[in-house]
């Protein structure tokens, strides 16, 4: 059984879709979590200062991770729309 390339392109673009928002809806549930815990542990004025600190290091950890798996799915995206794209002149070669 051949799936169309259209129909596989179209399933790409959900995955991608689905991966994304998915990735989008943990970062900021995680965000909104994690901040509780920091926001109790500011209000005790001998850590404030370092606690805000803390958070902020963990914060731009925890960016990067995000921003590195939508990369990663955008260029594993492109790798596949790419690979659709010779395959689909491959397939005008044969006919």
């Amino acid at each position: 059984m051949r799936i169309p390339i259209r129909q596989l392109r179209g399933a790409k673009d959900l995955l991608e879709d689905v991966v994304t928002a998915t990735v989008n809806a943990s970062e900021s549930l995680q965000q909104k979590i994690v901040r509780q815990p920091y926001a109790l542990l500011q209000r005790i004025d001998a850590i404030a200062a370092p606690v805000r600190k803390i958070e902020s290091v963990q914060t731009a950890i925890t960016q990067g991770i995000y921003a590195t798996i939508r990369l990663v799915t955008r260029g594993s995206a492109g790798l596949a729309s790419r690979l659709l794209d010779l395959a689909e002149q491959n397939a005008r070669r044969r006919k």
